[in-house]
C-alpha cells in the first residue's frame, strides 16, 4: 500500500494544490448561453451535447437544460446532440461584448430501431460504435433485452454459439476483452454462464464498443473494449420497469437539489415460480446498481458507485455461487476547457462452492484495487489529455475435489484435484496523448502508453489515427497501436463450466493494429462505411491442459486480418442496418498453425425497424455465418445431435469420419448457420404511466448453432470411454417469449 501512495503521492498533491479555475480562467469577448429542450414535451434535456465544430470546446447542458460558452469574437457552428434525438446545428456570428441568447428543439428518434448512433464531444474512432438504450430494447432478444447480445450484431463481433454472451472481437478470443461499467473495469459480466450479461439495460445510458482504435486512456485489452455508462439523474423522476418470462427488473432516478441518486436492481423469479422441494435445481440470479453524485459546486461533482451482481445454485448436494461486487469513489472538475478525474475503485470477482459432506469445495477470488487520475485541456486546434493508475490485482485460488468427481467437467480442463494459489499484479500505467486538428477538416490523433508490472520493464504501447475529411460527406482514416494485456483465462471459457479462472500471464500478450476506414454520408439517412484491419498477435497465451503443470501456458502468436462493411438507415418509417464481414484468422503454437476454434470467416448480419403508426413497432434481426469448426478437444458439433440424410436420422458421432476425429484436424466445418428472430412492441400511455407490451420470437428459422456439454466422454479417445453415452446436446430452440415495460411519467 506504501508502494501504491508513494507512486501516486505527487499525482495527488498536485490534484489537491491546483485550484484549475484561477489557471485556466478564460479571456473570451463573447459569451453564448441557452437552454436544449425536447421538440415534443418541451421538457429540458439533461446532458445534452453542445459542440463548437472543428475546436474542442463544448459543454453539456446543466439539470435545466441550460448551457454557457464563452468564446472569442469570430463565426463559429455549433452542433446540439442528445441519446436518440436528432442533432441540430447553429451558426452564429460573435462579437466582442455579445451575449447571444438561443433556444434549441431536439426531436425524438422514435423510428429508430436496431440500428447504432454514433456521437460525442470530440472526434470518434472509426472502429468506435454507440448503442443507446433505445436501440437495445427495441431490437429483438433472448426473453429481455441484453447489451451483449444486442452487441454482436456489430460487424466484426461474433458468439462462438447462441448461448453465450461471450463476444469474440476481429479474431480474438473472449478473454481479449475488456469490460467497463462507468469507468469501473468488471470481470466476466455475465449470468447463467454466459446466457444473460449482468448489465441492467434499463439502467443503461450508452454503450460505447471498440473493436480497435481504442482511446489513449485504456488500454489492457487485445482486442475489445465494451464500455458501459449508466443514467444521469435529472430534476424529474424517472422509473422504469421490466416484467418478462425470466426476471423482474426496475430503474429509478431522480436529482434532490446537488444530490443525484441512481438505482436498479433485477431479479430472476424462476426459483420462486417453479417449486423444487427436492431442491435438484434451485437456482436464482440478481443485479444491483447504485451510483450517488453530489455537486459540490457548479464545477466540481463527487461520485459514489456500486454493483453487484451473483448466481445462486442452492442444492440438496451443496452450495454453488459465483459473480462480482464492485464500489468505487469518483471526485471532478471541470472549469472552461480544464477537466481532471480522480478515481479510487474496489472490485471483486467470486466463485465459489461446497459439497454438504465436506468432500469437495472451490474458493477462486480475484480482487482488483485500482486508483487512477486523469486531466484533459482543450484549446480551439487541439486537446491533450494524460493520466496514471495503479492497479492492483490479488488472485486466490483454493478448492479440494473429491477424488471421485471429474475436475475436467467443472473447469473444461485438466487440473489438480487439490490446488491452492496466491498471486499478486502490480500494474502501474500512465498514457499522454494529443489531439491536432491540422487543418478544419485533417486532424491527427497521438499518444504513448506505459505499462510498467512490478519486477519487469516497462512496456511502451504508441498508437496514431490519422482522420481527413475529403467532402463534406467523405471521410477517411487511418489507425496504428500497439496494446498488451497482463491477465487471461489461457483459453476459451467452456460454457456452463464454473472455474473459468483468470491467471496473471509471465509475460504479457501483445497485439499490433492497423486500420483503414472510409465513411460516406450517402444522403442525410443513409450512411455507408468500410473498415479494413490487420492485427498480429504476439505471444497469446493457451494454458495447459496437464494438471501436472497446472497452471502452465504453452505461447503462441497470430494474425487476423479482415474488411467490413456496413449500411445503416436512420430516419423515417423504416429504419435498419446490415453489414458483411469477411475474416481471415489463424494462430501458431510451436510448428502447427490451425485456426482458432471461434473462427467464422464470413458473416452477414441485419436489423429492421418498422414504425407502424404511432404506437405499433415491428423489429427484426437476422444473422447467417460460416459453420463453426468442428473441434475434437471440445467437442463442438451439430446442435440437436442430429444430421439427416436421406429423410432418416444419423448420429452425430458418424457425421464425422475417425480420420477427423484421430487426427484432430481443424479443416472440418459444420454447415452456414442462419438465425432469424422477431419482435413487435405496442406502446400505450396513461395519465399517471406509459407502458410497452412486447412479444419477441428468437430462432424462429430452428437452425443449429449449439454446443456440448459432457465432450470429454465421447470425443476424447480414452480406452474407459463408454460407447454408449448419447451425453447432452444443446441447441437454441424456437424461443418465444412476452413482456411488459413500465415508465413513470
Amino acid at each position: 500500500m506504501k508502494k501504491i501512495v508513494g507512486s501516486l503521492s505527487p499525482l495527488l498533491f498536485l490534484y489537491l494544490l491546483i485550484f484549475p479555475g484561477a489557471l485556466f480562467a478564460q479571456n473570451a469577448k463573447g459569451i453564448i448561453t441557452g437552454r436544449v429542450v425536447q421538440a415534443e414535451t418541451n421538457n429540458p434535456l439533461v446532458s445534452a451535447h453542445v459542440q463548437i465544430l472543428h475546436t474542442f470546446f463544448g459543454t453539456a447542458t446543466d439539470v435545466n437544460g441550460r448551457f454557457r460558452i464563452n468564446l472569442r469574437p469570430g463565426q463559429y457552428t455549433l452542433r446540439f446532440g442528445y441519446i436518440s434525438h436528432y442533432s441540430a446545428e447553429r451558426k452564429v456570428t460573435l462579437v466582442a461584448g455579445d451575449s447571444l441568447n438561443m433556444t434549441i428543439f431536439l426531436t425524438e428518434r422514435v423510428e429508430q430501431l436496431g440500428t447504432l448512433t454514433v456521437m460525442a464531444e470530440q472526434p470518434t474512432s472509426s472502429s468506435q460504435w454507440r448503442m443507446t438504450a433505445r436501440t437495445i430494447k427495441n431490437a429483438p432478444a433472448l426473453a429481455e433485452p441484453d447489451i451483449l447480445r444486442s452487441a454482436a450484431l456489430l460487424p466484426g463481433v461474433m458468439n462462438v454459439n447462441d448461448w453465450t454472451t461471450n463476444l469474440n472481437i476481429r479474431g480474438g478470443a473472449s478473454d481479449q476483452n475488456r469490460f467497463l461499467l462507468d469507468g469501473v473495469e468488471i470481470f466476466q459480466p455475465s449470468h447463467v454462464r454466459g446466457l444473460f450479461s449482468a448489465f441492467n439495460v434499463h439502467l443503461i445510458d450508452h454503450l460505447n464498443i471498440y473493436t480497435a482504435d481504442f482511446p489513449a486512456k485504456h488500454g489492457g485489452q487485445l482486442s475489445g473494449l465494451i464500455d458501459a455508462s449508466t443514467l444521469v439523474a435529472a430534476d424529474t423522476t424517472f422509473f422504469s420497469a421490466n416484467l418478462g418470462l425470466t426476471s423482474g427488473l426496475f430503474a429509478a432516478s431522480r436529482n434532490f437539489g446537488p444530490l443525484s441518486v441512481v438505482l436498479g436492481g433485477r431479479r430472476t423469479w424462476l426459483d420462486l415460480v417453479v417449486s423444487d422441494p427436492e431442491k435438484e435445481l434451485d437456482y436464482n440470479f440478481h443485479d444491483f446498481n447504485l451510483k450517488l453524485g453530489y455537486a459540490l459546486s457548479n464545477y466540481t461533482q463527487i461520485e459514489i458507485m456500486g454493483f453487484e451482481n451473483r448466481d445462486v445454485f442452492d442444492l440438496k448436494t451443496g452450495d454453488f455461487f459465483w459473480g462480482n461486487q464492485m464500489g468505487a469513489l469518483r471526485l471532478r472538475t471541470k472549469t472552461g476547457a480544464f477537466s481532471q478525474s480522480f478515481l479510487l475503485s474496489g472490485m471483486r470477482n467470486i466463485k465459489d462452492g461446497n459439497e454438504n459432506d465436506n468432500t469437495s469445495f472451490i474458493k477462486n477470488t480475484l480482487d482488483n484495487l485500482t486508483v487512477r487520475y486523469d486531466v484533459r485541456w482543450a484549446r480551439k486546434r487541439f486537446s491533450l489529455e494524460a493520466g496514471a493508475m495503479q492497479k492492483n490485482t490479488n488472485l486466490k485460488y483454493n478448492w479440494l475435489l473429491d477424488p471421485a468427481a471429474d475436475a475436467a467437467q467443472l473447469f473444461s480442463i485438466e487440473i489438480p484435484q487439490k490446488y491452492a494459489l496466491n498471486s499478486k499484479l502490480q500494474l502501474f500505467r500512465a498514457y499522454t496523448g494529443l489531439l491536432y486538428f491540422i487543418s478544419p477538416k485533417l486532424y491527427g490523433r497521438f499518444f504513448l502508453r506505459t505499462a510498467s508490472p512490478q519486477n519487469d520493464i516497462t512496456r511502451l504501447e504508441p498508437g496514431v489515427t490519422f482522420s481527413w475529411q475529403l467532402k463534406q460527406s467523405i471521410d477517411i482514416s487511418a489507425s496504428v497501436q500497439r496494446n498488451h494485456q497482463f491477465l487471461a483465462t489461457g483459453f476459451e471459457p467452456e460454457e456452463f463450466a464454473l472455474g473459468n479462472l483468470y491467471h496473471i500471464l509471465p509475460k504479457p500478450m501483445q497485439a499490433d493494429m492497423t486500420t483503414m476506414a472510409g465513411e460516406f454520408q450517402l444522403n442525410p439517412a443513409l450512411l455507408f462505411k468500410t473498415e479494413a484491419y490487420f492485427k498480429k498477435f504476439n505471444r497469446i497465451a493457451f494454458l495447459k491442459d496437464d494438471k501436472n503443470a497446472f497452471p502452465g501456458f504453452d505461447r503462441a502468436h497470430g494474425r487476423s486480418y479482415g474488411i467490413e462493411l456496413f449500411l445503416r438507415k436512420d430516419n423515417g418509417w423504416l429504419t435498419g442496418q446490415i453489414s458483411c464481414a469477411w475474416q481471415h484468422n489463424r494462430i501458431t503454437i510451436g510448428e502447427r498453425t490451425k485456426r482458432p476454434q471461434w473462427d467464422r470467416p464470413l458473416a452477414l448480419k441485419g436489423t429492421v425497424g418498422l414504425r407502424l403508426g404511432r404506437t405499433w413497432i415491428f423489429s427484426l434481426a437476422a444473422v447467417h455465418s460460416s459453420g463453426a469448426l468442428y473441434h475434437p478437444i471440445t467437442g463442438w458439433f451439430m446442435a440437436a445431435g442430429q444430421q439427416e440424410n436421406s429423410g432418416a436420422a444419423t448420429p452425430d458421432h458418424e457425421f464425422f469420419t475417425e480420420y477427423y476425429i484421430e487426427n484432430q484436424t481443424q479443416d472440418a466445418r459444420l454447415p452456414a448457420y442462419f438465425r432469424l428472430d422477431i419482435a413487435l412492441r405496442k406502446h400505450y400511455q396513461s395519465r399517471f404511466f406509459d407502458w410497452t407490451l412486447y412479444v419477441q420470437a428468437q430462432n424462429l428459422t430452428f437452425h443449429q448453432n449449439g454446443l456440448r456439454i459432457d465432450w470429454q466422454d465421447r470425443f476424447r479417445l480414452k480406452s474407459n470411454a463408454p460407447q454408449n453415452n448419447d451425453g447432452i446436446d444443446l441447441a437454441l430452440p424456437v424461443l418465444p417469449s412476452v413482456g411488459i415495460e413500465f415508465r413513470l411519467k
